[in-house]
């Protein structure tokens, strides 16, 4: 897994905070970018690989929300799933 920290600067001196939670609602979910507030919330209990994942998902989401990038949920997974891709690839990441 890569090292997430409690703070995560997506732009100049933006940052997102990233809690971490035990539970949402829906139980599908593994994370949430809440831009008003500037959080990330993460599911506790994940494994290292889909934590990663997640928080890769939801830092794209927190860039595109502070960089004013407009794209579907379906761009948010498929650029999460070839950054996981680069991450293992280079080592990063364990495969």
């Amino acid at each position: 897994m890569i090292k997430i920290l409690h703070k995560v600067r997506i732009k100049g001196r933006i940052f997102y905070e990233v809690v971490w939670v035990d539970r949402f609602d829906d139980p599908e979910c593994g994370g949430l970018c809440h831009k008003e507030n500037r959080m990330i919330y993460l599911l506790k209990g994940l494994s290292d690989s889909r934590t990663t994942e997640v928080f890769i998902h939801e830092v794209l989401h927190a860039m595109e929300f502070e960089w004013g990038i407009v794209m579907p949920h379906r761009v948010v997974e498929q650029l999460e799933q070839a950054i996981v891709k680069l991450l293992k690839l280079n080592g990063w990441m364990p495969k």
